[in-house]
């Protein structure tokens, strides 16, 4: 079969195009890159409140409230044994700060190791007559004002003790010093070579045997039983090597007399050995004893015994 011819264009009309495809669509764009994620900042956690200074990274340094300076340690403290007498309980306190910080230790009673005594003063820089004291004395401790402690408070530090060396007490001044500086020197201690014996009672609010056994040991001098044997010399007789001590209060005149007719010697009131350590020195023993003789025979004895001398 033949196709029939297309028709022939009429003339004066123009050919119809053909329709044009369309375009095709644009490529589509190239995927935008997704950016790689932020990695999270890591939050410090805030701390817990805490009673206790622990986290010190996390705290602010404190700011000291003092510009002082730290206490400066004296090393002669440390061998320092403080003792009391006749003070405050708040003046107390300070000693026992003290000797916690600039060394040294404090003592609540006497001994041998003991190396300064803090006692109470007057205006006049005297110090009250206590067993405390008369032991100190005896045996050449530092006897010092509780001024000393507050200006080494002041001071940081133990300072030198000199200018607070007390006076004396109330009987005589002198003897802290006196005994400080023998002690130093080695010199006997001032009861040393005599030995005491005690006689009658000791009632309160007089000294005790045993307190007066103390001061006796720490002046250098023996504590014996019994009473001494009788003399066999003029020498033993005016040499005080053998003393017996009593409370004049608590001896009666048979006593006494008991007392020489069994050991040649009449006893002595303790005040005796308490106004030696005050001057420091052995004091003439005529108007301490304790002796029935009337007043008048004992004065024309103590006259001659003087004039003997």
């Amino acid at each position: 079969i033949t196709p029939a011819p297309a028709p022939a264009p009429t003339p004066g009309t123009p050919p119809t195009p053909k329709p044009e495809s369309p375009p095709p669509p644009p490529p589509p764009p190239p995927p935008t890159p997704t950016p790689p994620p932020t990695p999270a900042t890591p939050t410090t956690p805030t701390p817990a409140p805490s009673d206790t200074l622990t986290n010190k990274a996390n705290v602010a340094p404190l700011t000291p409230k003092f510009t002082t300076s730290p206490p400066k340690i004296n090393t002669r403290g440390d061998k320092y044994v403080i003792l009391s007498t006749g003070l405050h309980s708040s003046m107390i306190v300070h000693i026992k700060t003290l000797t916690h910080n600039l060394g040294g230790t404090m003592a609540t009673s006497y001994s041998p190791d003991v190396t300064h005594l803090v006692t109470q003063t007057e205006e006049d820089n005297t110090a009250p007559r206590t067993i405390k004291y008369a032991s100190s004395v005896l045996s050449g401790k530092w006897v010092v004002s509780f001024q000393w402690v507050l200006d080494s408070l002041a001071a940081q530090r133990w300072i030198p003790e000199d200018e607070y060396e007390v006076r004396g007490d109330a009987f005589a001044l002198g003897a802290p010093q006196k005994s400080r500086l023998a002690e130093s020197q080695k010199k006997p201690r001032l009861f040393e070579g005599i030995s005491f014996y005690f006689v009658g009672t000791f009632p309160s609010p007089q000294p005790s045997q045993a307190d007066l056994t103390s001061v006796i040991q720490q002046g250098g001098g023996r504590v014996a039983s019994g009473l001494p044997p009788l003399p066999r010399s003029a020498q033993d007789v005016i040499q005080m090597h053998s003393t017996v001590l009593c409370n004049k209060d608590a001896v009666t005149d048979a006593m006494a007399t008991d007392v020489y007719f069994e050991c040649g010697r009449y006893p002595m009131s303790l005040v005796w050995l308490l106004d030696s350590m005050s001057h420091y020195r052995l004091l003439p023993p005529d108007t301490y004893r304790v002796t029935p003789l009337p007043q008048n025979t004992q004065d024309r004895m103590d006259t001659q015994q003087s004039l003997a001398f």
